[in-house]
């Protein structure tokens, strides 16, 4: 029991960890790179902006 919550933790954070990379990479992304992806500025931005927990 204590191992399956400790692996559920350890896969939070990793996927924490994830999200936190690529909202920063994202954030780093010219206008060119964004309308390659099919988004706009404002969507990435709206997307940077969110906290790490947040899908």
């Amino acid at each position: 029991m204590a191992r399956s919550w400790l692996i559920r933790a350890l896969d939070a954070l990793a996927l924490w960890q994830e999200r936190a990379a690529g909202r920063a990479h994202l954030a780093q992304m010219d206008e060119r790179m964004l309308k390659d992806m099919g988004i706009g500025r404002a969507e990435a931005d709206r997307e940077v902006q969110k906290p790490f927990w947040r899908p």
